[in-house]
């Protein structure tokens, strides 16, 4: 059977580029924790820098433990099979599958916290929501990933393989030749790429609907043309942010799902250490690690963080908060048959309108904001603030 040599061209080309992924990732979510720290420290705080927090945290750990294990597991082959060779690799193997499973459902919770905030604001305040909360919906994106490959101690062991006449041992993934294998590689599947893919999909064209009839409702005559202009710009670039998150998770991780699920235990023998198919296909997608920083932060709606901090030096200068809840007019027209409002009860619509435009004179097509507008509970005015 035929294995890696440390002294080849592949060795040397796998470790170039895998080593300037990890760098890349490393620089890139790295980047993106001390930009957060800095506008957190700045005053200005939101939840969802709570989930670009623990998605970088979770790429780190792809670039950092994940990709140099890869390497490790790959060509490192030992010539014994003691007890810490085995719990060595069951370790790599488990850190293998979890690490990019946290990223996925990471991306997932955050597609439900977007949906939430975006689509039905005034549901996500709803006390039976306090389960999707964010801190709940991490909670769960961290635990989830982690169960559901506990198995992998099981399955991933020492095998031997002979080379010249000398016994060494390769750590082998799940088994694709066994029925058990199979059946958690299924389960995998399921789990790990069709729910959180269709999760994301179906919740993100709701918020691309929303978003959409919400540019709509705003559409009218105001004191302001430029209100309607960045409505409009607002929501293209949330569309087309939304759209370059679903295509690259499934550009990078559809081939390796597909190949390890439907064509490897017919192309090619199992274990093959030498297996140059899986193993591209696995770094290509744990580049979906390098991508999410400047997906999510860089092309994101509200994470700039000029606008931020600008945003928080308007509102530390003016009476109200720099952005503004906008929600489409069904939201309002329900709200206001369970919702009482104390002095603002019965003022008209048009002139909640025009309040909004003239105590926001500085917002611009420009600000790299979101507008979702609900009633405020405990104000007489309209709450102000970033989703």
């Amino acid at each position: 059977m035929a294995v890696w040599n440390v002294d080849s061209v592949g060795f040397l080309v796998v470790v170039v580029i895998l080593g300037f992924v990890s760098i890349i990732g490393v620089m890139g979510n790295g980047l993106v924790l001390a930009i957060i720290a800095i506008v957190r420290r700045s005053g200005f705080k939101s939840t969802v820098q709570l989930f670009i927090v623990h998605l970088a945290i979770s790429d780190l750990f792809v670039c950092i433990l994940c990709i140099p294990m890869t390497i490790f597991s790959n060509f490192h082959y030992p010539i014994n099979d003691g007890i810490g060779g085995i719990v060595l690799c069951k370790i790599v193997r488990f850190v293998q599958f979890v690490a990019p499973t946290i990223s996925i459902s990471i991306l997932t919770v955050i597609s439900i916290d977007r949906w939430l905030s975006i689509a039905r604001p005034i549901l996500s305040k709803a006390p039976r929501m306090c389960m999707f909360r964010p801190f709940w919906l991490i909670t769960f994106a961290w635990l989830f990933s982690t169960l559901q490959f506990l198995p992998t101690f099981y399955f991933s062991t020492l095998v031997p393989i002979n080379i010249s006449n000398t016994t060494v041992f390769y750590c082998t993934p799940i088994p694709n030749k066994s029925l058990p294998g199979k059946l958690f590689l299924m389960i995998i599947f399921l789990a790990s790429f069709v729910f959180p893919v269709s999760a994301m999909g179906v919740l993100y064209t709701c918020v691309a609907r929303a978003v959409w009839n919400r540019g709509d409702d705003l559409s009218m005559k105001t004191q302001h043309d430029n209100t309607s202009k960045y409505m409009q710009d607002s929501k293209k670039k949330v569309t087309r942010t939304l759209l370059i998150v679903v295509a690259v998770f499934l550009i990078c991780w559809t081939p390796f799902v597909v190949y390890t699920g439907f064509l490897e235990d017919r192309l090619k023998g199992f274990p093959n250490p030498m297996d140059a198919v899986r193993l591209g296909l696995y770094g290509l997608g744990l580049f979906n690690s390098v991508c999410n920083p400047f997906i999510y932060y860089f092309n994101g709606v509200n994470l700039n963080p000029r606008v931020l901090i600008e945003n928080e030096r308007k509102r530390r200068s003016s009476s109200v908060s720099p952005t503004l809840y906008i929600s489409r007019m069904n939201s309002i027209k329900s709200a206001r048959r369970s919702t009482s409002y104390s002095s603002a009860k019965d003022e008209p619509l048009g002139s909640k309108r025009n309040a909004f435009n003239s105590t926001c004179p500085s917002m611009s097509p420009d600000d790299d904001v979101v507008f979702i507008f609900t009633p405020d509970d405990e104000r007489t005015t309209y709450k102000v603030t970033h989703v």
